[in-house]
């Protein structure tokens, strides 16, 4: 089965699969967007946001950055994609929310409804 597929998506002219990629990564970009214009962007999420995107593409732009670390945390950080993601989640607990821009946060969204 395998073999088959290959040579069908082998068969696939090149400029088809180029084409086909821009839209998918486009579409997720676009998805991505739509999910920050959703966030409340204040100092902490910005800082967030600029961080884990600014990491993401250094690694994937300048994967020399990445060449001292051991070797199981090269496999974790190659991807500028993981590298993105595990630097937001961990900005996400250390950088904890103040409880005053919680609590006008959460006034702001009851007096929205």
């Amino acid at each position: 089965f395998l073999p088959k597929l290959a040579a069908i998506v082998n068969g696939i002219p090149h400029p088809v699969l180029g084409g086909v990629g821009i839209v998918m990564f486009g579409t997720v970009a676009a998805a991505g967007i739509k999910t920050l214009s959703k966030v409340k962007i204040n100092d902490r999420n910005l800082l967030i946001i600029a961080t884990s995107i600014g990491l993401g593409l250094g690694v994937t732009f300048r994967p020399e950055f990445i060449s001292q670390l051991p070797e199981a945390l090269k496999m974790i950080f190659a991807s500028g994609i993981s590298t993105g993601t595990i630097t937001a989640l961990v900005l996400n607990v250390v950088l904890r929310e103040d409880k005053e821009e919680l609590e006008a946060m959460n006034e702001n969204e009851v007096g929205a409804e």
